[in-house]
């Protein structure tokens, strides 16, 4: 027999079929003939489940719908592709074995059927997605290091879509995350613990193919700081004083601000105080009052939202005089006598100790004493000019009358 035409959805057996017809043959002479259904093609491709990139080296085996293995160690090319062509008509299951390199294993069967008389090549798709990293986020203060709980974050990608959000540290700061596809991310905090700034500032992280630690990243924030009004004023309410200095020290006396000089208004405003216990401390005193040089302390509060208000009183300084504030200049002294001068009252000098009590009489500017002896012969001799010059005066007189 040859057969020259096939049933329908099979194969031309072109194999000859051999019988014989026995000579004085009474029963009829039985053959058979056997085809295969017509076999057809399947083929996959393996791609990323988000940007659709063909993945070479992932594995599959193929099954028919008892679960037997009808194909096995079938790998994608660098197409991402596998090829079968020899399927008989019926249902399979793609089942992957192994998973492209950086990807996690897709264990979920892909279904197809290779149909009757099928001309055309059967199509499937597996998608694999990219194997995930973990990140864990420890936040901070940045002055002692100790953990903060209560921060609020959000994950976002380069292109500043939200990955996550509402991610809130835990008691011991932390916050993880463990299901992030490789790629560039960024950390936004949204609401700050309590007591601190918000820190606006991203924290970039990178989850790569392949990772197997989780990526460790550190949120830093600063206490929010407080401030101070100080009011320097009079000890008896006569108002506000100008011009009083100031140093800010910490809990360990160390200056932490320092030469804060007080307005017109007699006011001081400190600003950007981390919480804490804190002393003022009095350097240089308003002018004409009493330098009051003890401790003023203070507590900044967590979180403290208006400025805490100290006034800081003075006390005149008291004038001898009674005046205020008005410098005193002692009355002028009689101007001693000379050494000379008083070695002759000593001695008893006579001429000296009456030019002492003419000058004792003398009620109009007192002149100087200069120290020196007066000599008799010269004060004869003035006597006799002035008498000549008295007879001059006189002789013209009479002539004129």
């Amino acid at each position: 027999f040859i057969e020259t035409k096939a049933p329908t959805h099979y194969d031309l057996n072109q194999t000859p079929i051999n019988f014989t017809v026995e000579k004085s043959q009474t029963a009829t002479a039985s053959v058979t003939a056997k085809n295969s259904l017509t076999k057809g093609a399947v083929e996959l491709t393996k791609v990323d489940d988000i940007d659709g990139s063909t993945l070479e080296g992932a594995i599959f085996k193929i099954v028919d719908m008892n679960g037997n293995d009808v194909r096995s160690d079938l790998t994608t090319d660098k197409d991402g592709k596998i090829s079968v062509s020899d399927l008989r008509p019926g249902d399979y299951q793609f089942i992957e074995t192994k998973a492209p390199t950086h990807y996690d294993l897709n264990q979920t069967p892909i279904n197809f059927t290779v149909e009757k008389s099928q001309t055309t090549t059967a199509s499937v798709t597996a998608k694999n997605s990219l194997t995930k990293g973990a990140v864990e986020l420890t936040k901070v203060d940045d002055i002692d290091g100790s953990t903060l709980e209560g921060a609020i974050f959000k994950i976002v990608d380069m292109n500043g879509n939200d990955v996550r959000a509402d991610l809130t540290t835990d008691k011991d700061g932390k916050i993880s995350v463990s299901d992030l596809r490789p790629g560039d991310y960024q950390f936004i905090e949204t609401k700050a613990p309590t007591g601190y700034d918000l820190n606006a500032k991203p924290i970039p992280f990178t989850i790569t193919k392949g990772q197997s630690q989780v990526t460790s990243v550190t949120a830093l924030n600063s206490l929010t700081t407080g401030s101070i009004e100080l009011t320097k004023v009079d000890m008896d309410h006569n108002g506000t004083l100008e011009g009083a200095i100031f140093n800010i020290l910490d809990q360990d006396g160390k200056v932490v601000r320092e030469g804060l000089k007080t307005d017109g208004h007699g006011k001081l405003i400190i600003n950007d105080l981390k919480p804490g216990n804190y002393q003022l401390v009095e350097t240089k005193a308003p002018e004409g009052y009493q330098l009051d040089a003890s401790p003023i302390s203070f507590t900044i509060e967590k979180a403290q939202a208006a400025p805490l208000q100290i006034t800081v009183s003075n006390k005149k300084i008291e004038s001898s005089s009674g005046g205020d504030n008005e410098s005193i200049t002692p009355p002028n002294k009689e101007e001693k006598p000379g050494k000379e001068t008083s070695e002759e009252l000593e001695k008893g000098n006579p001429e000296t100790q009456i030019n002492k009590q003419q000058d004792d009489r003398n009620t109009g500017k007192e002149l100087p004493n200069t120290g020196h002896k007066k000599d008799s012969t010269q004060t004869v001799g003035i006597l006799l000019l002035l008498a000549g010059l008295l007879s001059i005066l006189a002789t013209k007189r009479k002539k004129y009358y």
